[in-house]
């Protein structure tokens, strides 16, 4: 899909959405570093409750196989998935599709979480290119991409969520 073939409401959204990460980046409670590869050891929090709050982005069966591939690798670091109703860190997903200069599809992806649903307590985002040049930038979510998002994302957020605060004493 070209970008002149869009609607200016869709084109509006699309950068509204590029632009969040830029923005809130800025509102960032803490130090610790929010990239895709900022380490290969990743703690576990053994026992915290995750419960996902959204996925936006893709339509609603890939949305349905990311929340089952964010659960499994929330629970593979430590996480417990929490009933609806229950306190818990709330996990907010944001993915995109987007076609490169050489015509291949990635993803970019921002992850965030919240203990209220309004004040974050960590964010992370990301890129991932894919080997596919499919006419449909979603068509390059599949299990294999979804996977390594959540893995990745969860990873960064858990790296997040167990830095000591710059107001720990160590």
């Amino acid at each position: 899909m070209r970008l002149a073939a869009l609607r200016p409401s869709h084109l509006l959204k699309l950068a509204a959405l590029l632009a969040a990460p830029v923005m809130l980046a800025g509102c960032m409670a803490t130090t610790a570093p929010f990239t895709a590869s900022s380490s290969t050891v990743t703690p576990k929090l053994d026992g915290a409750r995750l419960a996902l709050a959204s996925i936006h982005g893709p339509d609603d069966a890939a949305r349905q196989r990311f929340a089952e591939h964010l659960a499994r690798e929330a629970r593979a670091r430590g996480f417990a998935m929490a009933e609806p109703g229950q306190p818990a860190t709330r996990l907010e997903a944001h993915l995109d599709a987007f076609k490169s200069a050489d015509g291949k599809t990635g993803i970019a992806w921002m992850f965030q979480t919240s203990e209220d649903g309004r004040t974050r307590t960590a964010r992370t985002s990301g890129s991932l290119a894919t080997s596919t040049t499919a006419t449909s930038g979603w068509a390059a979510l599949d299990d294999q991409t979804m996977r390594r998002i959540a893995a990745t994302g969860l990873d960064d957020i858990t790296r997040v969520l167990t830095a000591p605060s710059a107001a720990d004493p160590e």
